[in-house]
Protein backbone atom coordinates (compact mmCIF):
# COMPACT_ATOMS: atom_id res chain seq x y z
CA UNK A 1 0.00 0.00 0.00
CA UNK A 2 1.53 3.36 -1.03
CA UNK A 3 2.27 5.98 1.59
CA UNK A 4 0.06 9.08 1.10
CA UNK A 5 2.01 11.46 3.32
CA UNK A 6 2.28 15.04 1.93
CA UNK A 7 6.06 14.76 1.62
CA UNK A 8 5.90 11.79 -0.79
CA UNK A 9 2.88 12.79 -2.90
CA UNK A 10 3.36 14.91 -6.02
CA UNK A 11 2.33 18.54 -5.97
CA UNK A 12 -0.51 17.98 -8.43
CA UNK A 13 -2.11 15.07 -6.55
CA UNK A 14 -5.40 16.21 -5.00
CA UNK A 15 -6.17 15.34 -1.41
CA UNK A 16 -9.28 13.38 -0.36
CA UNK A 17 -11.33 16.58 -0.09
CA UNK A 18 -10.23 17.78 -3.56
CA UNK A 19 -7.73 20.39 -2.33
CA UNK A 20 -4.22 20.40 -3.72
CA UNK A 21 -1.52 19.23 -1.35
CA UNK A 22 0.41 22.48 -1.86
CA UNK A 23 -2.50 24.60 -0.72
CA UNK A 24 -3.14 22.43 2.33
CA UNK A 25 0.55 22.49 3.32
CA UNK A 26 0.76 26.28 2.87
CA UNK A 27 -2.47 26.91 4.75
CA UNK A 28 -1.44 24.60 7.60
CA UNK A 29 1.96 26.19 8.28
CA UNK A 30 2.32 29.55 10.07
CA UNK A 31 3.80 32.51 8.26
CA UNK A 32 7.33 33.71 9.16
CA UNK A 33 5.83 36.75 10.92
CA UNK A 34 3.68 34.51 13.10
CA UNK A 35 6.74 32.37 13.94
CA UNK A 36 8.68 35.44 15.05
CA UNK A 37 5.77 36.80 17.12
CA UNK A 38 5.32 33.44 18.85
CA UNK A 39 8.95 33.51 20.01
CA UNK A 40 8.55 36.96 21.65
CA UNK A 41 7.21 37.07 25.23
CA UNK A 42 3.55 38.11 25.59
CA UNK A 43 4.23 41.47 27.35
CA UNK A 44 6.83 42.51 24.78
CA UNK A 45 4.62 41.31 21.91
CA UNK A 46 1.85 43.68 23.03
CA UNK A 47 4.29 46.63 23.04
CA UNK A 48 5.56 45.76 19.56
CA UNK A 49 2.04 45.48 18.14
CA UNK A 50 1.08 48.83 19.70
CA UNK A 51 4.22 50.43 18.25
CA UNK A 52 3.44 49.09 14.78
CA UNK A 53 -0.17 50.27 15.07
CA UNK A 54 0.89 53.78 16.09
CA UNK A 55 3.50 53.94 13.31
CA UNK A 56 1.01 52.95 10.64
CA UNK A 57 -1.62 55.38 11.89
CA UNK A 58 0.96 58.19 12.04
CA UNK A 59 2.13 57.61 8.48
CA UNK A 60 -1.38 57.24 7.14
CA UNK A 61 -2.68 60.44 8.71
CA UNK A 62 0.06 62.72 7.32
CA UNK A 63 -1.04 62.83 3.70
CA UNK A 64 0.43 65.18 1.16
CA UNK A 65 0.87 68.72 2.58
CA UNK A 66 0.60 70.27 -0.89
CA UNK A 67 -2.80 68.63 -1.41
CA UNK A 68 -4.08 70.42 1.69
CA UNK A 69 -3.21 73.81 0.16
CA UNK A 70 -5.33 73.37 -2.98
CA UNK A 71 -8.43 75.49 -3.10
CA UNK A 72 -11.32 75.60 -5.54
CA UNK A 73 -9.68 78.66 -7.12
CA UNK A 74 -6.54 76.63 -7.90
CA UNK A 75 -8.62 73.87 -9.44
CA UNK A 76 -10.55 76.44 -11.49
CA UNK A 77 -7.27 77.91 -12.73
CA UNK A 78 -6.00 74.46 -13.69
CA UNK A 79 -9.21 73.76 -15.62
CA UNK A 80 -9.01 77.08 -17.48
CA UNK A 81 -5.34 76.44 -18.37
CA UNK A 82 -6.27 73.00 -19.67
CA UNK A 83 -9.08 74.50 -21.76
CA UNK A 84 -6.69 77.04 -23.25
CA UNK A 85 -4.14 74.31 -24.08
CA UNK A 86 -6.87 72.23 -25.72
CA UNK A 87 -8.03 75.21 -27.78
CA UNK A 88 -4.47 75.95 -28.91
CA UNK A 89 -3.91 72.31 -29.90
CA UNK A 90 -7.14 72.37 -31.91
CA UNK A 91 -6.09 75.60 -33.64
CA UNK A 92 -2.69 74.09 -34.49
CA UNK A 93 -4.31 71.01 -36.04
CA UNK A 94 -6.77 73.19 -37.93
CA UNK A 95 -4.00 75.35 -39.39
CA UNK A 96 -1.98 72.27 -40.32
CA UNK A 97 -4.98 70.87 -42.23
CA UNK A 98 -5.45 74.19 -44.06
CA UNK A 99 -1.77 74.20 -45.09
CA UNK A 100 -1.91 70.59 -46.32
CA UNK A 101 -5.09 71.19 -48.34
CA UNK A 102 -3.62 74.39 -49.81
CA UNK A 103 -0.46 72.54 -50.81
CA UNK A 104 -2.46 69.77 -52.49
CA UNK A 105 -4.58 72.30 -54.40
CA UNK A 106 -1.42 74.15 -55.49
CA UNK A 107 0.23 70.95 -56.73
CA UNK A 108 -2.92 69.94 -58.63
CA UNK A 109 -3.06 73.36 -60.29
CA UNK A 110 0.62 73.19 -61.25
CA UNK A 111 0.13 69.70 -62.72
CA UNK A 112 -2.93 70.86 -64.67
CA UNK A 113 -1.05 73.93 -65.94
CA UNK A 114 1.84 71.77 -67.08
CA UNK A 115 -0.57 69.39 -68.79
CA UNK A 116 -2.28 72.26 -70.59
CA UNK A 117 1.10 73.66 -71.63
CA UNK A 118 2.15 70.32 -73.11
CA UNK A 119 -1.22 69.89 -74.84
CA UNK A 120 -1.02 73.37 -76.43
CA UNK A 121 2.56 72.76 -77.54
CA UNK A 122 1.56 69.51 -79.21
CA UNK A 123 -1.41 71.19 -80.89
CA UNK A 124 0.87 73.91 -82.30
CA UNK A 125 3.18 71.21 -83.63
CA UNK A 126 0.24 69.36 -85.23
CA UNK A 127 -1.17 72.50 -86.79
CA UNK A 128 2.14 73.56 -88.34
CA UNK A 129 2.64 70.20 -90.01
Amino acid sequence: MPDNSPQQRSDETPDEDGQDVIQKDVEGSPTPEEDILEKIPQSRRREILQTFASMTSATMSLGNPIANRFTSEHIGDMISIHREETRLEYDDRKHARVIVVSLIVFLVLVAMGFGIFLALRNMDALLTD
